[in-house]
């Protein structure tokens, strides 16, 4: 084998490179029991581990003289082949023959390096693959959904201030700032009812002021929805007239200017009277007729053809007819005019006359036909309805002495007796006389009434309800009607509080009263002011 390996007697192998030469068998067997040793430990020696062999073997063909070439690999794996069988060889045959031991021997020499060997031919390059051909393009995929927004950023940080630029051209010179002032159109107006009113209010001054409408009226300023510093009134009403204030206003102050607007209206009544009025004999005859517009009306008043009674007739400012002592001839039909230059409206108005009643005398009930009335309602049940009642005390002229009433009313029937305390009027009245003892008196006949009390009540007539106690004679007392009492005049009344009223003992309490003690007098003890006693003739 030419630069392999060879086995000859007195020599264990040699290469290209390295030649080991030993003189006998026993040196041949140390080398091998030393190799040994170290094949244990790596069963594949060193000189066989990383070296490169260029190895070519050739096979002897009984039919052809010609060598097949193989590959590197091959080689390797033969040569390998090779010397673990000389190594297992030697390794029966020395090492391990009964008897004998196998001592490593000194390490020879080192060999002279071998030459190297020559380069192999190259290779010829593989044949170049033919070139696939690019296949067409597929189809666009679908669009995928739009993924979310992505968090802002976290912000940069401030940049470099940069430098300054240029100046700007020089601006126009600008206006002067001046305070406010104000022109009004017109100062003053005057349209008839129902027609528009325009005002206008120019402003000057820099800055621009602000221009706003206010009306004059005795609470002060009141502000008026105006549109571009105009003014207009639709449909003026009387209630429109006054003074108007244009104020202009600015960061340098305020300027104002007033306009008068008067609204010309036709007259008109606010207050009528009624159109039949009854008028009390000898008594005032008092018409209120008023009316409103502008210019002012006038109140006049007529009587158709007839002229209004001489030297008993007056008219106030207000327009207000009076007519002393009313009598039969002063019954008719009256007329209410009220005028301007715009128009007039009339209202008639008729005057009944009602003939003296029974206590026309009475100066508590003098002109109030209201009291009047039901005072006659009470009464009709026991007097009639025509009665002639008489006065026979009156404190305010007689004395407020009991005495003087019992000897100017004692054995009189049929009294009425009249209380006014303040603006209370209240009273009783009894079919049998009065006397200055004799203490209590019974009759079913007795009443007391109220004309105005404290509550507030409409007038009411009370009952006695236990006429065992109708009325209290004694001389030391005035009127005095029930028990414990309901009504109770004292001695010299006027000057002490020691009359009283209350009411419920003995006569009956009409529903709503909340204050039995009060509800007549206004108070439990008090003072009168007037005290009137008439009788039946």
């Amino acid at each position: 084998m030419n630069q392999g390996f060879r086995v000859f007697p007195g020599k264990i192998f040699s290469n290209s490179t390295t030649v080991y030469k030993r003189k006998n068998a026993a040196e041949l067997a140390l080398v091998i029991c030393s190799t040994i040793d170290r094949f244990k430990s790596n069963p594949t020696p060193r000189f066989l581990t990383g070296r490169k062999h260029d190895v070519k073997i050739a096979r002897r063909s009984l039919t052809a003289n010609r060598s097949d070439s193989v590959n590197r690999g091959e080689s390797d794996a033969a040569f390998r082949k090779y010397v673990t069988s000389i190594v297992t060889e030697s390794i029966r045959t020395h090492c391990l023959s009964p008897g004998k031991v196998c001592v490593a021997g000194p390490r020879g020499l080192k060999g002279t390096p071998g030459n190297r060997g020559r380069r192999g031919p190259r290779g010829s390059n593989g044949k170049t693959g033919t070139k696939g051909v690019m296949g067409p393009p597929g189809k666009s995929g679908k669009q995928g959904m739009k993924g979310d927004v992505g968090n802002p950023g976290m912000k940069g940080e401030k940049g470099d201030k940069g430098v300054p630029g240029l100046p700007g051209p020089k601006g126009e010179p600008g206006q002067s700032i001046a305070a406010p002032n104000i022109n009004v159109s017109p100062a003053s107006l005057t349209i008839t009812e129902n027609q528009t009113a325009t005002f206008y209010c120019s402003a000057y001054g820099n800055p621009k002021p602000t221009v706003t409408w206010w009306k004059m009226n005795s609470a002060g300023q009141v502000n008026i929805n105006s549109q571009d510093a105009r003014l207009q009134i639709k449909n003026a009403k009387y209630n429109d007239s006054g003074s108007y204030v244009c104020t202009a206003t600015s960061v340098l102050g305020k300027a104002q200017k007033a306009v008068k607007f008067t609204v010309e209206v036709p007259p008109r009544f606010i207050h009528t009277p009624d159109r039949l009025i009854k008028v009390l004999a000898n008594s005032v005859a008092s018409v209120r007729c008023r009316a409103i517009g502008f210019p002012p009306p006038t109140i006049a008043w007529s009587r158709g053809f007839v002229p209004l009674p001489q030297g008993r007739t007056s008219i106030t400012k207000n327009g207000t007819l009076n007519i002393a002592n009313f009598g039969p001839l002063d019954v008719g039909t009256y007329q209410c005019k009220a005028s301007n230059k715009l128009g007039s409206v009339t209202v008639l108005i008729t005057l009944h006359y009602i003939p003296p009643g029974p206590l026309q005398a009475s100066t508590i009930l003098a002109g109030n036909l209201f009291y009047q009335r039901h005072l006659n309602q009470y009464l009709k049940p026991a007097v009639g309805s025509y009665p002639n009642f008489l006065l026979c005390y009156r404190a305010s002229t007689h004395g407020w002495l009991a005495s003087t009433f019992h000897s100017r009313c004692d054995g009189k029937r049929d009294t009425v007796s009249i209380i006014k305390v303040g603006h209370y009027v209240f009273g009783g009245y009894t079919d049998i006389s009065w006397e200055s003892s004799g203490g209590w008196t019974s009759t079913s006949e007795a009443f007391i009434f109220s004309l105005r009390n404290k509550e507030g009540l409409a007038p009411f007539k009370s009952l006695v309800t236990n006429p065992t106690y109708a009325i209290y004679r004694l001389a030391v007392y005035g009127p005095t009607f029930g028990l414990g009492h309901d009504i109770c005049i004292r001695d010299n009344a006027n000057s002490n509080t020691r009359s009283y009223t209350l009411f419920g003992h003995s006569y009956s309490v009409p529903s709503g009263v909340k204050d039995r003690k009060t509800i007549l007098a206004g108070t439990y003890h008090f003072t009168p002011d007037e005290v009137e006693v008439f009788y039946l003739r």
